[in-house]
């Protein structure tokens, strides 16, 4: 090989070297934004159900007086 080809062939693998860095720079943060993504879709969800259930919990009383109310409406005779 002549001395101009092996500095061309240097110039290529560095340019390769930045190139493979910038990618495993972008496919990290990909797979940070993955993860986060992840973790906040599973908390939204612990959310929206602990709501749901705290929610019928109060509720419960109030259900059971409508249920006594509207058995009492259907014992009625007119």
């Amino acid at each position: 090989m002549e001395p101009d080809d092996v500095k061309s062939d240097e110039k290529k693998l560095g340019e390769i070297l930045e190139m493979v860095k910038e990618n495993n720079r972008i496919l990290r943060k990909i797979r940070r934004g993955a993860v986060v993504g992840t973790f906040l879709s599973i908390l939204y969800w612990v959310i929206i159900i602990g709501i749901s259930v705290g929610a019928y919990y109060y509720i419960k009383p109030y259900l059971g007086s409508f249920n006594t109310i509207i058995q009492s409406v259907g014992n009625l005779k007119i």
